[in-house]
């Protein structure tokens, strides 16, 4: 399947992030989305699966096909979870409903941030009304958790981990 234009904008603002690096959290939101959405008129959300986005070797840092995929996987889970607290997961379309696609675009070992080195994930997040298709929210996020706060000898999968469980955090927070 072919990406969607905002899908493919999305990702190449996330290697945009990918090269900037970050402080700790970066967005570049979509210019295109609905300028305001009034999210208590859905309260169920579908769950696409998450697409990881194929890149060269640098892309995902020291992380195997596999390792991506288990990092997938856990993304699915963490964003599931958040989103669950305060929505009915679903998995058809309905009138009030909002479907969430995540692609996981990167997750490096060490990218410069404003403290100097910091392991990063990055991803899409693409929100559309599940029954008309509009774009209602969508952006490119980079994640790069504390080094402090990772236990010693951490590697870029637990890094990635934590930075996805923030984001997921912080997708269930602006949709409130």
């Amino acid at each position: 399947m072919r990406p969607t234009m905002p899908l493919l904008s999305l990702m190449h603002c996330a290697a945009a992030l990918a090269l900037a690096g970050c402080a700790s959290s970066q967005n570049l939101p979509c210019p295109a989305c609905a300028a305001h959405t009034d999210w208590q008129a859905y309260p169920k959300v579908m769950l696409d699966p998450i697409a990881v986005q194929p890149g060269d070797g640098n892309t995902f840092e020291g992380l195997t096909a596999s390792e991506q995929e288990a990092l997938a996987l856990y993304m699915d889970a963490r964003f599931g979870d958040a989103l669950n607290e305060t929505r009915a997961l679903v998995n058809w379309v309905s009138p009030g409903t909002l479907r969430l696609k995540l692609t996981l675009t990167g997750a490096t070992a060490a990218a410069r941030n404003g403290d100097g080195m910091a392991p990063c994930v990055s991803y899409a997040v693409e929100m559309r009304d599940a029954s008309s298709q509009r774009l209602l929210m969508a952006y490119a996020a980079k994640q790069c958790p504390n080094p402090l706060q990772l236990p010693a000898g951490a590697g870029t999968m637990a890094a990635a981990e934590a930075g996805l469980r923030t984001g997921a955090k912080e997708l269930a927070q602006r949709l409130q």
